[in-house]
């Protein structure tokens, strides 16, 4: 039965790895940050398959059923100060480049009143 539970747990992260993943990536625009922000396109892949197998290492639901909530914590707050700092990234300038290089203006308008 060992081996039966060890062979689903292979074919459910193959199955993450290989399908899941990639169509979570490309639901982005990964086509044109590849081109134009490798290294941006490797840390985004990087962080979401390492924040998927840590947190699968560490069996976050195991933790809180026994009531270890600091060490929950500790797990998940750099994972969470993670996506936060990819939050700034100029993802402003960054959309302005990809339109501008396909011929496209952001124009950005401010109505204020009288």
């Amino acid at each position: 039965m060992k081996i039966l539970r060890y062979d689903t747990s292979v074919i459910i992260d193959l199955f993450f790895s290989f399908a899941f993943m990639p169509l979570l990536i490309l639901l982005g625009p990964a086509h044109h940050w590849l081109s134009d922000w490798p290294l941006f396109f490797l840390l985004v892949c990087m962080f979401l398959y390492g924040s998927y197998f840590f947190l699968k290492r560490m069996n976050i639901p195991k933790l809180l059923v026994e009531r270890r909530y600091v060490w929950t914590a500790v797990i998940t707050c750099p994972l969470l100060i993670g996506t936060w700092l990819y939050a700034y990234i100029p993802i402003r300038k960054l959309i302005s480049t990809l339109l501008r290089s396909h011929g496209i203006r952001l124009l950005c308008v401010t109505i204020t009143s009288p």
